[in-house]
C-alpha cells in the first residue's frame, strides 16, 4: 500500500491510498471543484475540461479525432489523455470514460509476467503491452445511471498516480527476479534511463479507443 498526496499535482490537498484492496481515497474533502455533490449521467468534453482544470491539471486541450472525443491533459509534466465513450447512445452526452497514460521503459525490457503480477496485485487499473516494448495503464468509468462530479475527480486524480506506481512496481519485479534468479527475469537488463510517460500516437489512440466495449447487459439473469 503507498499514499499519494496530491499536493501540488492537481492543487489538492486531501490524501488518497492508492492500489489498495479496492484502491479506495481516504477522502475527497480537498478536491477544489463546482458543486461536488451534484450528480451527472451524460459526459461532454467540456464539462470534464473544466473538472481538470479546477483540479490544477495544465494544458488541458480538446479535440475530436475522428469519432473520438479526447480531453489530453498534463499532470505536472506527464502527458495523459480521457476519451470518452458511449457516445453514440443519446445525444445528451457520452455515458463513460476511459482514461488512460502511454509508457516508455526506455531499453529495459519487462516480461508480461511482470505486467500480470501487477494487474493481480491490484485493480484500481489494468496494465498492458502495447508494440515496440510501451506498455499503458488505463481505467474505465462508466456514468449511465449517474454518478457526482466528485466522484470523476477522485476517479481521475488517482489515476494520476498510476503511471508512477507501475514504474515502481515493474522495477521492484526485475530486481527481485534477477537477485532470486528467477529464469523469466534473466533476460531483463535495466535501463540507465528511467521509465517515462509519453503522449500515444493518434493511431495508437484510435486503436485502443476502437477496443473498448461498453458493457449493455439488461438485467440480471433469471432462473428458469
Amino acid at each position: 500500500m503507498s499514499v499519494f498526496t496530491t499536493g501540488a499535482r492537481f492543487g489538492a490537498t486531501v490524501s488518497f491510498i492508492v492500489f489498495s484492496a479496492l484502491a479506495t481515497p481516504a477522502s475527497a474533502e480537498g478536491l477544489k471543484i463546482s458543486d461536488p455533490d451534484s450528480n451527472v449521467e451524460y459526459l461532454t468534453a467540456p464539462m470534464i475540461g473544466e473538472m481538470l482544470t479546477q483540479l490544477g491539471a495544465s494544458d488541458v486541450q480538446l479535440s475530436e479525432e475522428g469519432k473520438n472525443k479526447l480531453i489530453k491533459f498534463k499532470d505536472v509534466d506527464k502527458p495523459l489523455l480521457i476519451a470518452l465513450v458511449g457516445c453514440d447512445v443519446k445525444p445528451e452526452g457520452c455515458l463513460g470514460m476511459v482514461m488512460f497514460a502511454g509508457m516508455d521503459p526506455g531499453t529495459t525490457k519487462y516480461p508480461l509476467e511482470s505486467f500480470n503480477a501487477f494487474n493481480q496485485k491490484q485493480n484500481f487499473v489494468t496494465s498492458f503491452k502495447l508494440d515496440d516494448n510501451k506498455y499503458a495503464v488505463t481505467r474505465l468509468v462508466i456514468s449511465e445511471g449517474g454518478v457526482t462530479k466528485k466522484n470523476l475527480a477522485v476517479n481521475i486524480v488517482n489515476f494520476a498516480a498510476a503511471p508512477n506506481e507501475i514504474m515502481k512496481f515493474l522495477n521492484s519485479q526485475i530486481v527481485a527476479g534477477l537477485q532470486e534468479g528467477n529464469p523469466q527475469f534473466q533476460t531483463a537488463s535495466l535501463s540507465v534511463t528511467p521509465s517515462r510517460v509519453v503522449a500515444l500516437a493518434p493511431l495508437e489512440i484510435a486503436k485502443f479507443v476502437a477496443s473498448i466495449q461498453m458493457p449493455n447487459a439488461k438485467g440480471l439473469q433469471k432462473r428458469q
